[in-house]
């Protein structure tokens, strides 16, 4: 079974389980485990890229898995205790590890596969460089408080006008009113016009 998405990515995948060629359904007691390697002939599991547990990145319905990856299993983790490496891009081996924990000996590999791993084109998760539009900026143009802060002069002075954020007092009533008012407070406040007095 061959999966695909770009480093950064969340995304979930649904997996068919099978064993001998045949829908296969676990017991009622049992563990899954999802592993990822670039070299499943020489790497050791403690070398594996990305693991998802029964409980933790894997839940089940009836004969499906679904396997769950995250931004960091990709792109990696800086600030995480340990560290997580970013992945290259290129392609991976995985295989769906069934354990009926009432009968430990009993281990099957339920599905396996491929995972092809693209870069992506934008990595960051709002706007890194100045934002320029013959549109109106509004409101819903903004997803966090470094977005406004690429505004140009010009655009944050259209954006106060099509808000009507024309005193200090609007600007205010703004802030306190609309969840999203600390994005723009901040240079409200140092706008030409807008005074504390």
């Amino acid at each position: 079974m061959i999966l695909s998405q770009r480093v950064g990515d969340a995304k979930s995948y649904v997996i068919p389980m099978r064993w001998d060629n045949a829908d296969f359904t676990p017991s009622d007691n049992y563990y899954l485990i999802w592993t990822l390697k670039s070299d499943p002939d020489t790497e050791e599991d403690t070398s594996a890229k990305i693991q998802k547990v029964l409980g933790a990145g894997i839940s089940v319905s009836g004969t499906y898995a679904t396997v769950t990856l995250l931004p960091p299993d990709t792109a990696g983790d800086p600030d995480a205790d340990p560290v997580i490496t970013p992945l290259t891009p290129g392609t991976y081996f995985w295989d769906l590890q069934y354990q009926d924990l009432d009968n430990p000996d009993n281990v099957k590999t339920v599905r396996n596969g491929s995972l092809d791993l693209y870069r992506d084109v934008t990595r960051e998760t709002s706007a890194s460089i100045p934002i320029y539009s013959d549109t109106p900026i509004s409101l819903t143009s903004f997803i966090s408080y470094e977005s406004a802060q690429t505004l140009t002069n010009a655009q944050l002075e259209q954006f106060y006008v099509n808000c009507g954020l024309t005193a200090y007092d609007n600007v205010v009533a703004a802030n306190a009113a609309l969840p999203i008012g600390h994005m723009y407070y901040d240079r409200a406040l140092a706008r030409p016009g807008i005074t504390t007095a």
